[in-house]
């Protein structure tokens, strides 16, 4: 559980996700002035959350989370704001009642949960709004486009496995042939879990039982969406931003396999992925979707 946890502090407000969306969330919550109960499932360290207190004061935030180091308490925590943690969110989840909350928020929880799992999540989630509240998920597919002809780095990460005699030339330095299969992890090891890579991209299937139990969403009641994140310096500073959660992310896994590579051949491979991230202008793209329970 703890990679869950560490996507979600990663990608979070560290890398400027205000600034990507120009908002805390998507959807059409109203009356900022109006008492408001809000939930966010998959926390993390509670950056989220904190930000929603302030902004909304008169709106009560509940955190919670299975894993991870509890959000920190200091001066800067609002009175409005609370967190629990649960053995897992679906048993969290499951001890809320009915109709208690008017807007209900996750993101990046499918990196560490299977799909059956995550509709699940969502089944409880839905049962928890309010009748006139949101539901909204935001998701990163692990898929990195660009140009075609991307180089063998991105195409590993991408799980691709391509090969061929270019490759193995690029490949030839000793230190970059034993460091190729460091990037290829991430994607590897989620299916080696039965994890999806690429949820976000039909992540309106989840809501699809919810909606079809209610009438027709009408107006802004219902969207799905994405936003191109650019990876590199070509993207300027949330280029750079992103680029730098890809490595982590990287370096992460790197730890998780059993093979064991030194801290420089490991940084000769993410060298020769970011010259190709910057050729290709290569970019992920974030979903989200958030729908109104009527």
């Amino acid at each position: 559980m703890i990679y869950g946890s560490l996507w979600r502090l990663c990608l979070s407000h560290k890398s400027g996700f205000f600034l990507l969306f120009c908002s805390l969330f998507k959807s059409p919550v109203s009356g900022a002035t109006k008492e408001k109960h809000v939930l966010q499932i998959g926390c993390g360290d509670g950056s989220w959350c904190v930000d929603m207190a302030l902004m909304y004061p008169e709106w009560s935030v509940l955190g919670i989370d299975d894993t991870g180091p509890a959000p920190i308490q200091g001066k800067r925590t609002p009175r409005n704001f609370s967190y629990v943690r649960y053995a897992s969110l679906l048993k969290g989840l499951k001890t809320l009642s009915d109709q208690q909350f008017d807007f209900v928020y996750g993101r990046f929880l499918g990196f560490y949960n299977k799909p059956a799992y995550y509709e699940k999540l969502i089944k409880e989630c839905w049962r928890v709004c309010k009748p006139g509240g949101y539901v909204e998920m935001v998701e990163l597919d692990m898929h990195i486009y660009g140009n075609p002809a991307l180089g063998p780095m991105t195409h590993s990460l991408n799980g691709k496995g391509i090969f061929s005699s270019k490759v193995y030339v690029v490949l030839s330095n000793s230190v970059l042939m034993r460091t190729f299969f460091s990037v290829c992890i991430v994607v590897r090891k989620m299916k080696s879990r039965s994890i999806d890579p690429q949820v976000a991209t039909h992540l309106q299937d989840f809501f699809f039982n919810e909606l079809l139990g209610q009438p027709r969403i009408r107006g802004d009641g219902y969207s799905t969406h994405y936003i191109s994140l650019p990876l590199g310096v070509w993207g300027g500073r949330l280029g750079v931003m992103f680029r730098d959660d890809l490595h982590d992310i990287i370096e992460y896994w790197e730890e998780e396999d059993d093979a064991i590579r030194t801290n420089q051949e490991l940084d000769s491979a993410l060298d020769t992925l970011d010259v190709e991230l910057e050729r290709e202008k290569a970019f992920m793209n974030l979903h989200y979707v958030y729908a109104q329970k009527l």
